[in-house]
């Protein structure tokens, strides 16, 4: 396995006597997604997944990651690096031979490098992926005010009355919290726009921003060596490992959950209207889409469908980035869960799987839709997946909960059309969306182990699955609103994007009357909310694919 990168790591490890070094996924400053350059996993190993831990040892590349990516692994990695989709910390600690591991304290967190063996030790080696990868340069970042966001006074007033109440001095935060308080945004990195940097709020309402320049050249942390004697609250999820440190020694620190992030979960009322406005925009760009495959039909290779998407959104008003880089697949090829078509451009064979978002400067968008060539016969099996992924779909849209049901309870509910078959995936049902921010928003999850307790105005997903190695991949996916049910006690799904599912991947003798009767309610919606802000050519693809089903 010949790699510059490799080379340099393995070279560090024997000269400073160490067994190993281990990366982790991670953003310096507690955003989601990864800086290109400092991705010293994909560097490395070529793995471009959003989650895996590399662990590089004088001899052997040991990669770590979960079951979504179990193909994508195997496809994208060489055949010299141990993969493995076990957790990575009872594997790494049945290693006899690796002791001394090295990692760098800016790209990890305290939960990274703790739960292993006794026998395991870490040693922090401060600016080790800046002296590698060479990521210093921040010349090109443009931070610019986010104009749909709520009053900063009114977000910062809230945060603080929380501080005084749980007697914090101050409250340190990153990217996340940092750009939904200030309404700041950013082009630091692709697909989401955070304003890249960390905050210290003092509970007096007086705070210091410090921004990716002022972190490299030590303001930051001469600011954090000043500050002695204060009760400090922080999200140790979010916050570096090398900075909690560092704060630790002279003040004591409250490692408690983002109070920012579990405010911004629940949408304001003009962060609803915005997300709603950004999805009707998201559907009608996917009416346009859905039309071209259908007509373009047996011509298309799953980057010409990448290609044209990225097109479509490009004319839609307040259009800012993808949200993510948008999942075309094949039948075969959607069985990877996380399927990315590269510079690859396989034939799309009967069906194409879509998985896209948008980052519009109004709200960020996440849908998946299956979508079949015209000519082409449909085999049966592909009905049935389909068809079992739509009731799981619809099982969820339609849920009346009471308050204070977790999201592992709603989980359960909503798999069960598809457990009561054998199915299942590997995924979690939903996740939080942001608004022109993150599209998997911190703290909300519905899925196996999720305790996420729902209120009204959070946003999340709905995309229940079926994935076959070798054969086929169905998802389908749309954004919910949690309301009232016309009780306090008592929630529901509101969808919010308005999108058809494909009739020919329905087989409609496996739905019952009730699940006919939603995807026609859905449909009856959809035309009505779409048509108000349709243009000519676009009222009639409404007319032409939302059309009712029946038996």
């Amino acid at each position: 396995m010949k790699n510059n990168y490799l080379e340099c790591v393995r070279e560090y490890i024997v000269q400073n006597k160490l067994d190993g070094f281990i990366f982790f996924k991670r953003d310096p400053f507690g955003g989601e997604f990864c800086f290109e350059k400092t991705d010293a996993i994909r560097n490395v190993s070529n793995f471009s997944g959003s989650y895996a831990v590399l662990l590089v040892t004088r001899h052997d590349v040991h990669i770590f990651t979960d079951p979504r990516y179990a193909i994508r692994v195997k496809n994208e990695v060489s055949e010299e690096v141990d993969i493995s989709l076990w957790n990575y910390k009872s594997e790494i600690s049945k290693l006899q031979n690796v002791v001394h591991v090295g990692f760098d304290p800016m790209f990890a967190i305290e939960s990274d490098i703790t739960g292993f063996a006794d026998h395991i030790r870490f040693n922090a080696v401060p600016n080790f992926i800046n002296s590698i990868f060479s990521y210093a340069d921040f010349s090109y970042i443009s931070v610019f005010k986010d104009e749909y966001g709520d009053d900063i006074d009114k977000k910062l007033k809230k945060v603080t009355e929380y501080m005084r109440k749980s007697n914090l001095d101050a409250y340190l935060f990153g990217s996340e919290s940092l750009s939904w308080v200030f309404n700041e945004r950013s082009n630091a990195i692709k697909n989401y726009p955070i304003s890249v940097g960390f905050v210290i709020l003092f509970n007096d309402g007086n705070f210091r921003k410090f921004y990716p320049d002022n972190i490299l050249n030590g303001q930051f942390e001469e600011c954090i060596k000043k500050i002695k004697g204060l009760k400090i609250g922080l999200d140790a999820k979010f916050i570096p490992y090398q900075i909690v440190e560092l704060i630790s020694k002279n003040n004591s620190v409250h490692k408690i959950k983002d109070i920012i992030m579990s405010l911004k979960i629940i949408k304001t009322d003009m962060e609803i209207l915005n997300m709603k406005t950004a999805y009707i925009r998201e559907s009608l760009m996917w009416l346009r889409l859905i039309d071209w495959i259908k007509i373009c039909n047996h011509k298309l290779g799953e980057l010409d469908v990448s290609h044209k998407i990225l097109e479509l959104k490009k004319c839609r008003k307040n259009f800012f980035d993808e949200s993510f880089d948008s999942i075309v697949a094949n039948s075969v090829n959607a069985a990877s869960i996380h399927y990315s078509p590269e510079n690859k451009n396989d034939k799309i064979d009967f069906m194409v799987l879509i998985d896209t978002g948008t980052q519009y400067l109004d709200g960020t968008t996440d849908v998946t839709r299956c979508i079949t060539l015209s000519d082409v016969k449909i085999p049966e099996y592909a009905k049935y997946y389909y068809t079992m992924v739509l009731k799981s779909h619809i099982s969820f849209a339609s849920l009346v909960y009471p308050r204070g049901t977790t999201g592992s309870e709603l989980n359960a509910m909503a798999r069960s059309a598809l457990w009561n078959k054998h199915l299942d995936f590997k995924h979690g049902f939903g996740h939080g969306i942001g608004c022109f921010l993150n599209v998997h928003e911190p703290y909300i999850s519905i899925g196996t182990k999720s305790s996420t307790v729902l209120y009204p105005g959070m946003i999340m997903s709905n995309e229940p699955g079926v994935y076959i190695e070798n054969k086929i991949g169905i998802r389908i996916e749309n954004a919910v609103l949690v309301e009232e049910d016309n009780d306090s006690n008592f929630f529901k799904f509101t969808t919010i994007d308005y999108i058809p599912f494909d009739d020919r991947l329905i087989d409609v003798d496996l739905l019952t009357d009730g699940e006919i009767k939603w995807i026609n309610d859905y449909y009856e919606l959809s035309k009505i909310i779409l048509s108000r802000y349709a243009d000519k050519n676009e009222i009639k693809l409404i007319e032409k694919y939302f059309i009712k089903i029946s038996r």
